[in-house]
């Protein structure tokens, strides 16, 4: 589908990757340098942290009382983060509005939610980034802020408009999205590069773009020897006009600089894998799909994954296929070619025979054997596959029932019959969540340095809402500490129990997290503590299982699965720590959670 070139405009900033001088001879050589940088790709990530851990160490040792400064260098650091890890990029948004509120500073306030809104928007977070965009204070005769505001919501209503692709709200996102953008061009900063492509590019949208192709891509050559980022960008917009071999050339530019530069929240690999899979090159289709899935995991987006595990089982499919029929040729030559073998083995001797056939039966049940445990592995990928694509079904139907919900003139029985399908739909993908990470194995985690604290602030921000729908408060109590852990997985189990301790306390109660440093056994002891119904004691040895009786409701009737707990203590004994519950003297309950300190993180 062809975006306006003025729509495309608003995802400019999201494409600051360098472009070094390439020659656009010929296709393969500029698809033979993108592959090379993916097996490069560590290298240039470990450049990007060297230069992470450089602006920690410069906040860390800063000692002055000038808070303008140290916003300043959680700016830089916001901006490595942004288009490389959502979770940092997220608290390092939250550092900056904490610091430009400490000084009353308006219009860094409003500069700090900006940032927090283009990490949702990023993430696939529509919702909330609608709700942070909100609080922006327009009030402010700043151009900077109106442009980056009408710049945000320009890009966040295309978002939601291609997330949605229906017929009913999509067309209405749309024109809010041009809305924006037209405002969005009342205030061009000095130089601006879209006013540049409108003024290049005049006829971009009209029949002759295919004519002038020659003179776009002497325009980017010419570029690229002064402007590295301008050109970068442009290869990526340009991309959107073309088809076929033209399109992919100008992919694999703008993904070659995305690797180069460390862009994990990249849309040009996903496109690139896309193009490949129309033109029927699943090899290389296979390849970048899996690069773009990486990515985003890596990142944190939400919305890029869900687009990618829709695309990628269909092309791992057909991957194997292809493989199918490679095989099935060389075992079709194979058995020719062994029957010759046996027939001449056959008439100089019976006995040589008989051992060949009996050889050959244990191969073929060896093989057999192995044929098994490979369809075991591909039932379990498959019914991961599945349960990916019902994610995303189920969270299509949330959008929709709640956007419905928002009509004011719905009728009582109506409203009824929608909220419960909205609670029966947000259950379902609870549910699937849960059955997507049960079975982890310590092998099978990815350990990091991870800011346990920084990760518990985390939590605790991001579930704020939901504690605040029951009038609760969440006070969490910890240090600075870093520890070996897998990100994803601890955030995992930080948030299944503090979403069960909203579920089961009452309203107006407070639930308290604290973290304490246990010197002699070495560990870290996070404690989360509730007021709410508690747990009979005959049921607490059986919670962390996959007990069916386990399974109870909410002070407001929130539905729950019985998976949370069982899936919480895998992560954690893949931790080598441990986790208990223990009843809270005041009402509710106390849930512990240990993990081993190895080595001074710090």
């Amino acid at each position: 589908m062809h975006i306006p070139i003025k729509t495309l405009a608003i995802l400019l900033w999201l494409l600051t990757i360098h472009l070094p001088v390439f020659s656009l001879d010929t296709s393969d050589s500029l698809l033979n340098v993108l592959k090379k940088e993916l097996v490069n790709k560590k290298i240039y990530d470990r450049q990007k942290e060297v230069r992470i851990r450089k602006l920690k160490d410069s906040i860390i040792s800063y000692s002055g009382n000038n808070f303008n400064t140290l916003y300043d260098l959680n700016v830089s650091l916001w901006r490595e983060y942004s288009d490389y890890q959502r979770d940092s990029a997220l608290t390092y948004s939250n550092k900056l509005l904490n610091i430009a509120i400490k000084i009353n500073d308006r219009s860094k306030i409003n500069f700090a939610r900006l940032k927090f809104g283009q990490i949702l928007i990023t993430s696939g977070m529509f919702k909330e980034a609608m709700d942070c965009m909100k609080m922006v204070d327009l009030h402010l005769q700043s151009p900077q802020i109106k442009r980056n505001y009408y710049s945000y919501m320009a890009w966040l209503y295309w978002a939601m408009a291609e997330y949605n692709g229906d017929q009913i709200y999509a067309p209405d996102y749309r024109k809010k999205n041009k809305a924006y953008t037209d405002s969005l061009l009342l205030f061009p900063k000095p130089d601006a590069f879209e006013l540049e492509i409108n003024g290049r590019f005049p006829d971009t949208t009209k029949t002759n773009r295919l004519k002038n192709h020659p003179y776009y891509i002497g325009y980017l050559l010419n570029k690229s020897k002064t402007e590295l980022r301008r050109t970068a960008r442009l290869a990526y917009l340009l991309s959107d006009l073309y088809s076929g071999q033209k399109k992919i050339d100008l992919l694999v530019i703008a993904a070659t600089n995305d690797i180069r530069s460390s862009v994990k929240q990249t849309s040009a690999v996903f496109l690139l894998g896309e193009e490949f899979n129309k033109i029927g090159d699943t090899e290389n289709a296979y390849i970048f799909l899996q690069e773009a899935l990486e990515e985003a995991d890596f990142f944190g987006s939400r919305s890029h994954k869900v687009d990618i595990s829709s695309l990628l089982p269909y092309v791992a499919a057909r991957k194997i296929l292809q493989k199918e029929h490679y095989i099935a040729a060389a075992l079709l030559a194979s058995i020719i070619l062994v029957s010759i073998v046996i027939g001449v083995w056959y008439s100089r001797t019976r006995l040589k025979s008989l051992n060949t056939k009996i050889g050959r039966q244990n191969i073929a049940m060896q093989k057999a054997l192995s044929a098994l445990e490979q369809s075991q592995k591909e039932n379990t990928q498959m019914m991961k596959i599945v349960a990916h694509d019902l994610r995303g079904a189920m969270a299509a139907a949330v959008s929709v029932t709640h956007l419905l919900l928002g009509n004011e003139n719905l009728e009582a029985s109506d409203r009824k019959m929608l909220e419960l399908l909205e609670t029966s739909s947000t259950g379902s993908m609870e549910m699937i969540a849960d059955l997507l990470n049960m079975n982890i194995a310590k092998e099978g985690i990815l350990k990091e340095a991870v800011e346990m604290d920084a990760l518990i602030h985390y939590c605790v921000d991001l579930l704020g809402y939901k504690a605040a729908e029951k009038k609760q408060k969440i006070e969490a109590e910890t240090f600075p500490i870093t520890l070996n852990v897998n990100r994803e997985k601890i955030w995992r189990l930080l948030s299944n129990l503090i979403i069960n301790a909203i579920k089961f306390s009452p309203e107006n109660t407070v639930i308290n997290i604290k973290m304490e440093k246990k010197s002699v056994e070495n560990e870290v002891l996070i404690s989360i503590l509730d007021n709410g119904i508690g747990i009979p004691k005959e049921m607490q040895e059986r919670i962390f299982s996959l007990s069916k009786d386990t399974g109870r409701s909410g002070t407001n009737g929130e539905q729950s699965f019985g998976l949370g707990l069982f899936i919480c203590k895998q992560i954690v004994e893949a931790h080598d720590g441990r986790i208990w519950v223990e009843r809270n003297p005041d009402g509710g309950t106390i849930f512990y959670i240990t993990l081993p300190m190895i080595g001074d993180l710090s």
